[in-house]
C-alpha cells in the first residue's frame, strides 16, 4: 500500500523510520513509497543513497542491552581482547555482499590471544544468542569491536560496542548516525575493505593516549546522540535509544530549516529573522 502523496512534494517534511522503509537493509527507498522531497531518517541509508545535510542516518537498534550491574566498570579498564567480532554469515534469503567482510576477518586475522572472531552462529536471523554470556564477555572485554554490515551496510554492533565502552571499527563506506551534523572522527576507527586483513596490526599501532581519548568521545556520543536501552532482571526497561535519536533529528531538522530561512532572507535583502532565533549578526 503506497503512502499518500505529500503536500508540496514533502519539501518541509521528515519521514522518520527504520530499514523497513526499503525492501532490505541496503535499499532504503522502495517503489511503493512516495518520499519526493521529504528528508528521510533511516538506519538503512548508504553512501550511495544518502543526501548529506538533507537526510538523517540513524543507528540500528541494539540487540544486546547492557545490564545495570556493569555500571561501575571503569571506562579505561584493561581489556582481555584487543579486537573481537561475533555473528553469523547468512541472511534470511541469501548471502549478501556485506557478509564477505566477516569471512575475511575469520580467515585472515592473526591467530592471537587478544583477537577473537566467531562467524559460526547458525541459529538463524534474530535467534543468535546476543544476550549470551560469551557475547557479553567479548563486548565488555574488547578495546575494539569490528562492526561490518550484514544484510545492509550498517550494524547493530555499532551501538552495542558503544554501550560496552568499546571503540567501533567500521568500514569506509559506513555513514555514522546523524553525520555530518555530528562528528564521529574522534570516536570510531575506519578501515577500508582492502585493509581488513591487517586490522589487528593497524589497531596495535594506535597509541594508548589516543585510545583513551576515543573511549571518552565514544561514551559522550552514545549518551548525547544515540542513547541506550538497559537491561534489568533480563528485561529491557528503557527505550531511550529510539527517543534520543528522534529528539536529535528534530533539533537538527529545525536548525537546518531556520538556517535556510535566514540565508534566503539575506539573499532577498530581508533582515527579519524568525522570532527566538539568533541570527549571525547577533539579533534575535
Amino acid at each position: 500500500k503506497k503512502l499518500p502523496l505529500l503536500p508540496r512534494g514533502g519539501e518541509d517534511k521528515t519521514i522518520f523510520s527504520g530499514n523497513q522503509i526499503g525492501d532490505h537493509g541496503d535499499r532504503p527507498v522502495s517503489k511503493k513509497h512516495n518520499f519526493e522531497f521529504a528528508a528521510l531518517a533511516s538506519n538503512a541509508l548508504t553512501d550511495a543513497h544518502v543526501r548529506l545535510e538533507y537526510d538523517f542516518v540513524l543507528s540500528l537498534p541494539q540487540t544486546w542491552h547492557r545490564p545495570y550491574k556493569y555500571d561501575n566498570l571503569d571506562l579505561h579498564r584493561p581489556r582481555r581482547l584487543l579486537l573481537s567480532f561475533k555473528g553469523g554469515v547468512k541472511g534470511r534469503k541469501k548471502t549478501y555482499e556485506y557478509y564477505s567482510h566477516r569471512w575475511i576477518a575469520a580467515e585472515y586475522w592473526e591467530d592471537a590471544e587478544d583477537v577473537e572472531v566467531d562467524v559460526a552462529c547458525r541459529n538463524g536471523w534474530r535467534k543468535v544468542p546476543y544476550q549470551s554470556t560469551e557475547y557479553e564477555e567479548w563486548l565488555l572485554n574488547s578495546t575494539f569491536v569490528f562492526c561490518p554490515g550484514g544484510s545492509g551496510v550498517s550494524s547493530m554492533r555499532f551501538t552495542e560496542a558503544l554501550a560496552a565502552d568499546a571503540i567501533p571499527v567500521v568500514l569506509s563506506n559506513l555513514i555514522p548516525p546523524l553525520y555530518p551534523d555530528i562528528d564521529w572522527s574522534d570516536c570510531l576507527v575506519r578501515v577500508s575493505e582492502a585493509r581488513i586483513v591487517d586490522l589487528p596490526r593497524i589497531l596495535r599501532e594506535i597509541p594508548q593516549d589516543e585510545i583513551r581519548s576515543r573511549q571518552i568521545h565514544c561514551r559522550s556520543l552514545l549518551h548525547t546522540v544515540i542513547g541506550q536501552t538497559r537491561l534489568d532482571n533480563e528485561q529491557v526497561i528503557s527505550t531511550a535509544g529510539r527517543n534520543e535519536q528522534f529528539q536529535r533529528v528534530m533539533e537538527i531538522w529545525s536548525y537546518r530549516i531556520r538556517a535556510a530561512y535566514e540565508r534566503q532572507g539575506f539573499r532577498k535583502g530581508l533582515r527579519t529573522p524568525i522570532p527566538g532565533y539568533a541570527t549571525s549578526n547577533g539579533s534575535t
